[in-house]
């Protein structure tokens, strides 16, 4: 051992006593001190570490209670793996450098602000630094054998990624940190091998996180693999279960918001599309008059035959149709830009629409992902606070500051009400601690505290003109402040707080070239409002930052705004912008964001100088109120009638040889060169196959929807198709020689099969027209075409330059899937990853997940089959490949893109998720391998079915969307047994009877058919619940009990065509002659339009609840009428009478003395009526069933036999079993045809009035009480007793 000074040496002196160690025995034998493994002094005042370096096999050191402020002396301690230094003085981890051996760390309880100089103990496994002053977790990514830590009880803020690479911890204590965030907390779900979780231990304070709602459910279910929570044991089956059940439907929930969203956002944008429409369709027709005019000048000036006269002026006939050719082409370009100018103000309107929605959807989805603690109230003007903030944003805007956009005013649309119960946690503890500071109580001077709390806008740091800082704002206040300011930007200055994204956006106005009033008018601003606690204030110097260590005796300082440009040298210095401001207007900045409480989300649109422009209005129309402008009158009269004015010509219908031959003036149509049908109506083209020299083919201004007939043209170099409806040019077939094409003004939409056609047949085009078309996705159209047809040399009337051949070369090459965009777009995870967003699995794991590829050389093919997530959105596909050797791929999307067939995935048959959302798929084919598919996305897309035999392959199919397609039928989607959830909004469904497929789907809970024309018929709402009774949700809006009570008060027991389809399994009832619906609780019929049963003659309707023949007798054809076991009264309700929740039925109107007269059921032979409580035969209107020839009427309770009076085809009348005692005068009084009757078991006691029937043959009384065979010989019949009569 080493001289010591007499201190170290009583300080070794005194370790050694407290180890049991004779002190003269280590100090003077090696052999001693080599056999030292554990040291321990506790609470017994040693400064220092001293001698250690004389334990050079030392491996446990434990101090404890000492006033140790650093590590020293442990150089020597090479094999020391444990080491204890806790409730000590340290302020700085240290002196551990050659200490490699380190397995256990405890500083516990010291002063310890920072994680450092611990990377190089690699063999460390625990590490406790809880109750020390730490504020950031760091220094610990070499660690990678960590696996217990504990930080409770530091001053940790927030988790961040700092965890994400120890992928060993297992135990993690962080409680009594100031964590507050459940979205924070999700950053541990990373830390897969944890199992043992604390943020309440009860040791320390609990992290105020814990004291959120949902936060154990929060944790949970992001981190499943927990064993323990908070010390609890949470291993139980049945908590994982109530977890996994609660995050459901709080995902369902949202989700059902969110589509809401959707559907009111399609419905504005619907409403707006009308008003475009209307002008454009006005436009359209103006230009196409014009273009057919100018068009047929230019043929006129073509052709050289024609002869040149001179005008009334003395110009020739050339001069003049070039004048008239200027002038209509002039007119057109102007009524062009218009169009342009709807498209700008659809765009703006469009943009406002998207920004709202965008809003409100990440407003609910906060709300998720904060697991409700952070909430927004939609405010109404009768609020209090809604009326006050409305002041607050009119007293903060200020015109000067306006002046270069033109905006004179501001209006409030929204005020939302921000519920953040962290934030109001944090701001209300701060509040206490800062009023009971004696400072606070000097500055207050005896006045209220309220006196220091204001209500300022935050300032938007950012530039970008989206919600996402201001929802950033909304959870975490002012924690995101500017790293050159310590401190919270605020202002009462409306232009101040906005300034910066204002700026961005006017630039790119400028730089777009668009109309800065137009897109400002139809833009809305967001302000949030703080209520702050401004504590102790000072005017700011202004050169100085706005640092806390600048004003040590301030909590907040302020500066006017005609000093913003030297507190923010990024600011535009501008003293005309200050001129005419409230000397009160000021920045001011806070030091502590715990004192700036967002309370309120305030939405404005700005008042321009020139009010918002509507369609007509924006291409200087006058509205139909105000009447038509004479200067823009929509006839263009002023250029159509200019000189020479051509007469209307005979209109070529119909193609054939001899037409043609007419039309060219030639003997042969082998010689045509040129052949102009301008402007005649032509639907169908013949007959050009036989002009095999012809060069030039004008067809403009025609019906045309396809171009058949001019296929293998070898000659052919100029066409015009311009102003038809193509809608497809697939007829463009071998044109080799074809070198200029105008298909403008047209309906093609498909671009690529467009191309396609164009590539392969026509590859000398030059020149091609593709303007005017509603082509879909229609971005980088021009960099699309120049890509793939190379040759072109001019492109929609601009010649194509080098810059743009390079630009379209590079958009070609990015267009397939590379082994660069799989290598950064991929990930290998096996497990899909617990979220709460509500994007796709492909969109979540890439943006959350680390995990690549690795390509280790280029000959390493290995890394394809370890991919199982693919997330290539909006990279402009336009095709699929690269992928036939993912065959472990699992969740893929390929959405907002350009493909239009699917392909290339035949490979990947564990595929669980795909979506195609917003591409140009047209078709289903290339799906057929993936049958263990559980999600489908295909929305946004044009298809026109669902193929019925690939779907029934997709078994294990959930969840399914198809919103706005252009589907019409549901059929084929009956066989995806698993489904539970489809999509199907904005298509063209428009009959009920195509849903009722999904009847037999067992699961099926969600079903959107919103934007549909089925959803106008009336009830629908009510006829698929109750025809869908699995569903809990209807287009967006949950299926209430009282809903499913409803539908059933109304439609059950309705025999409908719809109910007739479902129980026979098809629609076509033309061939129906009988039916049975016996035992279904049937209480009224409406079969609507009943032509569609003209075959019907048998109906079976026993055992029901009809009380009428309504709805029966529109089925003329009926022959035989089964209505036992009912509860008939009458063929027509007695009195006015309407169906149960009013649903209307013409059919239950009260009749009129002429339709109680008239006819019904004009062929029905035989009626069966028994069993229905019958008292009065006259109230069943028999009457009215001419054709009648048996009647069943047993077991009712008749009493007296009337209402027979007219029927005089009666063969048949059974009426056994009923009340009757006797027969009146006029009972049979009609009845003279009748051969057979029915009476027993009634209450008989004579004979008389059987005389008047006369056809008689067949008599049964058994069971009467007739006393008297009376005579009956006038009648030639068998007369049956039995039973109890007597004689």
């Amino acid at each position: 051992m080493g001289d010591f000074s007499k201190e170290d040496e009583d300080i070794l002196r005194e370790l050694c006593l407290c180890n049991g160690l004779h002190y003269e025995k280590i100090k003077t034998h090696a052999e001693a001190r080599n056999s030292v493994r554990l040291l321990e002094m506790f609470f017994s005042g040693c400064p220092r570490l001293v001698g250690l370096n004389s334990f050079p096999c030392l491996e446990t050191l434990i101090l404890i209670g000492q006033p140790i402020d650093v590590i020293i002396g442990l150089d020597a301690c090479v094999n020391l793996r444990e080491l204890w230094i806790c409730e000590c003085k340290l302020k700085r981890i240290g002196g551990l450098e050659h200490c490699c051996s380190i397995e256990q760390l405890y500083l516990y309880s010291n002063c310890i602000s920072q994680i450092e100089n611990i990377s190089h103990l690699r063999r460390l496994f625990k590490l406790w630094l809880n109750d020390n002053r730490i504020a950031t977790i760091e220094g610990l990514v070499h660690l990678k054998k960590l696996r217990d830590l504990n930080l409770a009880q530091n001053r940790i803020r927030e988790i961040g990624k700092s965890l994400s690479s120890q992928n060993s911890i297992e135990v993690l204590n962080l409680s009594g940190n100031p964590i507050s965030s459940l979205q924070d907390l999700t950053n541990l779900a990373d830390l897969h091998c944890l199992r043992n979780l604390s943020l309440q231990d009860p040791q320390f304070a609990p992290a105020p996180a814990c004291l959120q709602c949902n936060y154990a459910t929060h944790v949970l279910y992001h981190m499943p693999q927990l064993t323990h929570l908070d010390t609890f044991s949470v291993t139980s089956q049945a908590l994982r279960e109530l977890v996994e059940v609660t995050v459901v439907r709080k995902k369902f929930y949202y989700n059902i918001q969110t589509r809401l969203l959707q559907h009111r956002l399609n419905d504005q944008l619907s409403e707006k599309e009308k008003e475009l429409n209307e002008v454009v369709t006005m436009l359209e027709s103006r230009i196409r008059t014009l273009q057919c005019d100018a068009k047929q000048i230019e043929l006129e000036l073509n052709d050289e035959s024609s002869p040149q006269s001179a005008s009334t002026e003395g110009l020739s006939k050339n001069d003049c149709l070039t004048a008239k050719h200027s002038a209509l082409t002039q007119r057109s370009n102007e009524l062009e830009g218009k169009l342009k100018l709807l498209q700008e103000w659809y765009a703006s309107v469009k943009e406002c629409f998207d920004a709202d929605a965008d809003l409100a959807r990440q407003m609910l989805l906060l709300e998720l992902q904060t697991g409700g603690n952070v909430h927004c109230e939609v405010g109404k003007p009768t609020d209090v606070w809604y009326s006050s903030c409305c002041d607050l944003i009119q007293n903060g805007f200020c015109a000067a500051d306006y002046l270069s956009v033109s905006v004179i005013g501001v209006r409030v649309t929204n005020v939302f009400k921000v519920h953040n119960r962290i934030m109001r946690t944090e701001f209300d503890s701060q509040l206490s601690a800062a009023l009971e500071r004696e400072d606070i109580l000097t500055y207050t001077q005896g006045r209220s505290y309220k006196d220091l709390i204001e209500y300022f806008f935050m300032v938007r740091d950012s530039q970008a003109a989206t919600a996402d800082d201001v929802l950033q704002a909304l959870e975490n206040g002012g924690k995101h402040v500017d790293s050159k300011q310590d401190a919270v930007h605020l202002t009462n200055n409306l232009h101040a707080a906005e300034k910066k994204w204002l700026v961005q956006l006017t630039e790119q106005i400028k730089t777009s070239g668009r109309n800065t009033n137009l897109v400002l008018a139809n833009r809305k601003g967001l302000a949030v409002v703080a209520k702050v606690f401004t504590g102790k204030t000072m005017p700011a110097n202004n050169e100085m930052h706005m640092k806390r260590s600048n004003y040590p005796d301030a909590d907040s300082v302020f500066s006017p705004i005609s000093d913003a440009a030297v507190l923010d040298p990024s600011a535009e210095s501008s003293t005309a912008s200050v001129i005419g401001h409230d000397p009160g207007y000021a920045l001011w900045f806070l030091f502590d964001y715990r004192m700036a409480l967002p309370e309120y989300l305030v939405e404005y649109e700005y008042i321009c100088q020139y009010p918002p422009l509507t369609p007509r209005q924006s291409v200087g129309m006058a509205s139909p109120a105000e009447g038509i402008n004479t200067a823009d009158s929509l006839d263009d009269e002023d250029v159509l009638l200019l000189e020479p004015v051509f007469p209307p010509k005979p209109r070529l219908v119909v193609l054939t040889r001899d037409v043609l031959l007419r039309h060219c003036g030639v003997p042969s149509l082998e010689s045509v060169r040129v052949l102009n049908l301008h402007n005649n109506g032509l639907t169908q083209l013949w007959q050009l196959d036989s002009m095999p020299e012809l060069r030039k083919l004008v067809v403009s201004h025609n019906e045309l929807s396809r171009v058949d007939g001019i296929a293998n043209l070898d000659h052919l170099r100029h066409l015009v198709l311009s102003h038809n409806k193509l809608t497809t040019l697939e007829g463009l077939q071998n044109l080799g020689s074809l070198q200029h094409l105008d298909v403008s003004w047209n309906q093609l939409e498909n671009i690529r099969g467009s191309l396609q056609v164009l590539r392969k047949h026509c590859t000398s085009v030059v020149s091609l027209d593709l303007r005017h078309n509603p082509w879909r996705k229609h971005a980088n159209l021009r960099l699309h075409v120049l890509g793939r047809l190379k040759q072109l040399k001019t492109f929609d009337g601009q010649p194509v330059t080098e810059s743009e051949t390079a630009s379209a070369l590079r958009l070609l090459l990015s267009s397939r899937v590379s082994v660069a965009m799989l290598l950064s777009r991929s990930r290998t995870d096996q497990n899909e990853l617990k979220s709460l967003d509500l994007c796709s699995t492909a969109e979540v794991t890439t943006r959350m997940s680390r995990n690549r590829p690795e390509r280790l050389t280029d000959d390493d093919t290995t890394w394809w089959s370890k991919i199982t997530t693919l997330n290539v959105d909006s990279q402009g596909l336009s095709k699929l490949s690269n992928l036939d050797q993912l065959v472990n791929l699992k969740w893929a999307s390929f959405a907002h893109n350009y493909i239009s067939k699917i392909e290339g995935l035949d490979a990947c048959m564990q595929l669980l998720e795909l979506s195609l959302e917003d591409n140009c798929v047209t078709k289903t084919d290339g799906l057929a391998h993936l049958t263990a598919l559980v999600r489908l996305n295909l929305s946004c897309n044009t298809l026109m079915s669902l193929d019925g035999q690939l779907f029934s392959q997709f078994s294990h199919l959930q969840q399914l969307n198809i919103d706005r397609n252009r589907i019409s039928s549901l059929e084929g989607l009956q066989h995806c047994a698993s489904l539970f959830e489809l999509c199907a909004a904005s298509n063209r469904i428009s009959n009920t009877r195509s849903v009722f497929c999904l009847k037999s789907l067992q699961n099926f809970t969600i079903l959107d058919l919103y934007g549909n024309p089925v959803t106008e018929t009336e009830n629908y709402r009510l006829h698929m619940i109750f025809h869908l009774q699995t569903l809990r949700s209807l287009d967006g809006t949950v299926i209430e009990a009282s809903d499913s009570n409803l539908a059933r008060e109304i439609f059950g027991g309705r025999l409908t065509q719809d109910f007739v389809a479902d129980r026979l399994g098809y629609s076509d009832f033309s061939q129906l002659s009988r039916a049975d619906f016996s035992h279904m609780g049937i209480k009224q019929v409406d079969l609507g339009n009943t032509k569609c049963f003209q075959n019907l003659t048998s109906i079976n309707l026993e055992h029901n609840d009809l009380t009428a023949f309504e709805g029966l007798t529109a089925l003329s054809h009926l022959k035989i009428l089964c209505l036992n076991y009912n509860h008939i009264e009458s063929l027509f309700p007695g009195k006015s009478r309407q169906a149960a929740g009013g649903v209307k039925n013409s059919q239950l109107a009260p009749l009129s003395v002429a339709e109680a007269a008239t006819p019904v059921l004009s062929q029905l032979q035989v009626l069966h009526l028994g069993y229905n409580g019958i008292m009065n035969m006259a109230q069943l209107q028999l009457w009215r069933l001419p054709a009648l020839q048996s009647l069943f009427l047993q077991a009712n309770e008749i009493v007296t036999v009337d209402g027979l009076d007219g029927m005089t085809s009666l063969r048949e009348l059974v009426l056994d079993r009923n009340k009757i005692k006797c027969l009146g005068p006029n009972s049979f009084a009609s009845q003279s045809n009748l051969v057979e009757l029915h009476m027993e078991e009634n209450r008989l006691r004579d004979l008389s009035h059987f005389d008047q029937l006369q056809s008689l043959s067949r008599l049964y009384l058994g069971m009467n009480k007739i006393s008297v065979c009376m005579s009956v010989c006038t009648c030639r019949m068998s007369v049956c007793y039995s039973g109890s009569v007597h004689h």
